[in-house]
């Protein structure tokens, strides 16, 4: 039998009387169904949220206020649905000057019983439910003067820079400092913030990254953004003769090194090799050593451009003729 035989064949099926009855049936028993279900009562949990009044302009919390609370009601099936979906509860309102005052070192503190908390929720639900218990059985909030402090920005950086390529130079944060604000015994605990983890795998060229800063609960900044840069280069190998200088040598007396220069092989970046100078280097021995009966004088490394890195030179001993 084709495609076409079966579609002609189902265009002549039409729906039984029997079949139309029955379905009237299950949608009323249905109906019945729910109508018995939502009369029936029920228990559930409801989002209350939370807003906090009449806080002095010169005081900040000392630590994090809940900002909604959970609360049991009980109902009927109708009733819990209504309040879920259309008649959201209205909000706690906690009023500084309402609680039960007290006043510490530097601190304000005011705080609300049981009592208070439930007589707010009742009389923001419905009259036809029952109030159960409470996630926040008491709330104290308490004050502080508010503090503010200049901090620095820290990186916070996961990568890993493939050879021959390096870090050429610092990371820059931009800005590099902040100001935050919070209460006052937050804020003199810090000595810096973080940006979020940034996540750059293998690097192997300069990278600019926009990072969001992580503050602790309670502080705060007008600035939660900053541009981190890496600059990366990379490495060639070069080569320098670098003379020697002699210290501590005393008056009347000359001193010839035996070489008077030596050898320096470093790595740099390509784009600052051709700023290297042997005037950037510092190379000495330590004339006063002569008189300890020493044969040949030790080379020390005092200085070299903070934008290289040695990788040895040579001779690291070196002979001497004193002349008087």
């Amino acid at each position: 039998m084709n495609v076409d035989q079966i579609s002609k064949d189902l265009k002549k099926v039409k729906p039984s009387k029997n079949l139309s009855v029955f379905l009237v049936c299950l949608l009323i028993a249905f109906l019945f169904w729910m109508l018995n279900a939502f009369t029936k009562s029920y228990s559930t949990v409801i989002e209350i949220p939370i807003e906090y009044t009449n806080i002095p302009s010169d005081k900040v919390s000392a630590r994090a206020l809940p900002d909604k609370a959970s609360a049991e009601v009980s109902g009927t099936g109708f009733r819990l649905l209504s309040i879920s979906f259309f008649d959201s509860p209205e909000p706690i309102i906690v009023d500084f000057n309402l609680g039960n005052k007290q006043v510490g070192f530097k601190k304000l503190v005011s705080s609300f019983g049981p009592e208070f908390l439930r007589s707010q929720v009742l009389n923001d639900i419905p009259s036809e439910l029952s109030l159960g218990s409470l996630s926040i059985d008491s709330l104290k909030v308490i004050l502080e003067d508010k503090g503010s402090k200049k901090l620095r920005i820290g990186a916070n950086l996961d990568m890993n820079i493939e050879y021959p390529f390096f870090l050429n130079g610092k990371i820059d944060v931009s800005p590099s400092h902040i100001t935050i604000l919070g209460a006052n015994s937050l804020v003199q605990n810090l000595d810096s913030v973080s940006t979020e983890l940034i996540k750059l795998g293998n690097i192997k060229e300069n990278t600019n990254n926009e990072s969001t800063l992580l503050f602790p609960t309670g502080i705060e900044s007008e600035i939660v953004e900053v541009t981190v840069t890496i600059p990366i280069d990379e490495y060639t190998e070069g080569e320098i003769n670098v003379p020697i200088s002699i210290l501590n040598l005393p008056n009347k007396k000359a001193l010839i090194l035996l070489p008077s220069s030596i050898s320096v092989t470093y790595l740099v970046g390509l784009s600052k090799y051709d700023k290297v100078k042997k005037e950037d280097f510092n190379f000495s021995v330590d004339a006063s050593m002569i008189e300890k009966g020493k044969s040949v004088l030790i080379v020390t490394l005092n200085s070299n451009p903070e934008f290289i890195q040695v990788q040895d030179y040579s001779p690291h001993k070196v002979e001497y003729i004193l002349k008087k």
